[in-house]
């Protein structure tokens, strides 16, 4: 998926309430590591990531093309 495409399919679980936890592959030599998503603001993905200090935007910190998966969930009161 190009990067647009992948912006889309995070803003749209987004707008719809969902939480998400996306994956930004090789943020270290031969792992993966995710990322709580914060909120998406016009083109930027905004992130909760406790390993990046002060960092909040996910694809300043990572390689888009690295996105290769995210799990959305909701919670319930």
């Amino acid at each position: 998926m190009s990067k647009s495409q992948k912006l889309y399919q995070i803003q749209k679980y987004a707008e719809k309430g969902y939480y998400l936890a996306i994956e930004v592959k090789g943020a270290t030599k031969n792992s993966q590591h995710w990322v709580a998503l914060d909120s998406v603001n016009n083109n930027t993905i905004l992130m909760h990531d406790p390993s990046v200090g002060n960092e909040t935007n996910m694809w300043n910190k990572y390689d888009w093309a690295k996105t290769s998966q995210f799990i959305y969930f909701r919670a319930n009161k």
